[in-house]
């Protein structure tokens, strides 16, 4: 659970900075995830060459990226190169976030949502939960 609480909650904050629903649901997701990992067959990884980072600019779709500033920093660092590299990508920091902003921010990244798919001429209307 340690694992879960530091990549989940984040850097700096522990699962009490969560509601009790998301940090229910985050243990949930861990458990499995780390049953594998310890159980499960040995993974191979294949590496895509040239490395996905260099290709980045390849992108031609509208993105967003949306990260909770109280994220791991090697996940700050990743999403940061993501809005970077990708051509026209925008990108949305959430304070008191960590790594899971929709559950923990609903409200905030279906706006944000929202936003970018009508600013991308792909709105069709507010999403709703159910």
């Amino acid at each position: 659970m340690a694992d879960a609480e530091f990549l989940v909650a984040g850097e700096g904050r522990d699962h009490t900075a969560l509601c009790p629903g998301v940090w229910r649901r985050a243990v949930e997701m861990d458990r499995p995830a780390r049953q594998r990992i310890w159980s499960g067959p040995r993974a191979t990884e294949l590496t895509a060459r040239p490395a996905a980072r260099e290709r980045l600019a390849e992108v031609s779709v509208p993105t967003l990226v949306i990260s909770g500033r109280c994220d791991v920093p090697e996940i700050l660092e990743v999403s940061a190169l993501l809005a970077r590299e990708i051509p026209g990508a925008r990108h949305i920091e959430l304070p008191d976030t960590g790594h899971l902003p929709p559950p923990e921010r609903p409200a905030e990244v279906t706006a944000a949502l929202e936003e970018f798919f009508a600013s991308v001429g792909l709105g069709a209307g507010p999403i709703h939960d159910g």
